[in-house]
């Protein structure tokens, strides 16, 4: 069996998963790095006393919303992965969806449900994510106790829960904070999942490979993987030039 038979495709959502953590934390990273370049920029302009384009702050509200947008992304993901585990349980598409079934009906996963209910910041996020990507982009604002913020001061979007306004104090605090609430969901979901899912049943990964050609892989167990193992090489992998010293056991 290639992988938890539950889990259709284990291999392109593993895939599909880590590079979307990979994303948050690169976008986390050009966030932090345009702030002061915004900064630097306002102080100029203020200076000045001139109009100009503001390039550096335009730069850090298209970053800030790329961020957003990277956790609703991650988390879409990561719902398919919990209908896919749950195919019994009628779950919906989506995040959002799923999270309110959970809790209101705790049955469906006690310990999920738990889980769930420590993420209103999510909550705030996707609001601000809607709006934007939706209705109306916001302005970044500056302030001299908690540098630069963001704001969009009267949403358009007519959702229940939507806010009077859409106000982020410190896009730099923002942005730490929802990475560790990110990095803290992750291991809770982790660490219950993983309890869930069949750990001796094996998928395949590609380990070597050139612009056009599968040119070696191996199948591990998550069992394996977590231990360390190295898996076992699948047949059919004649020309992988790695066959003579690969660690993983031949199949």
């Amino acid at each position: 069996m290639k992988g938890d038979s539950r889990i259709r495709g284990a291999f392109n959502w593993s895939i599909s998963l880590n590079y979307r953590i990979s994303a948050l934390n690169i976008l986390k990273m050009r966030v932090l790095e345009q702030v002061p370049k915004a900064s630097s920029e306002f102080e100029e302009a203020k200076k000045s006393m001139k109009a100009r384009p503001l390039k550096e702050y335009v730069e850090l509200a298209v970053m800030y919303e790329a961020f957003l947008n990277s956790v609703y992304s991650l988390f879409e993901n990561i719902s398919h992965f919990v209908r896919l585990v749950y195919p019994s349980k009628n779950l919906a598409w989506g995040f959002s969806k799923q999270k309110k079934k959970f809790l209101n009906n705790k049955d469906l996963d006690e310990t999920y449900s738990e889980i769930l209910k420590k993420t209103k910041w999510y909550d705030e996020i996707n609001r601000a994510r809607a709006e934007i990507a939706h209705f109306l982009f916001g302005l970044v604002t500056i302030s001299d106790s908690s540098g630069l913020g963001y704001l969009i001061p009267n949403p358009q979007n007519r959702r229940a829960g939507t806010p009077e306004r859409i106000k982020i104090n410190s896009i730099e605090q923002h942005v730490k904070q929802t990475l560790t609430n990110v990095n803290q969901f992750l291991k809770e979901f982790a660490d219950h999942f993983l309890k869930i899912i069949d750990q001796n049943s094996r998928t395949t990964f590609v380990c070597i490979s050139s612009s056009d050609t599968v040119m070696g892989a191996r199948s591990y167990s998550l069992k394996e993987y977590l231990n360390g193992g190295h898996g076992v090489c699948e047949h059919g992998w004649q020309n992988c030039s790695e066959i003579d010293f690969c660690r993983a056991k031949k199949s």
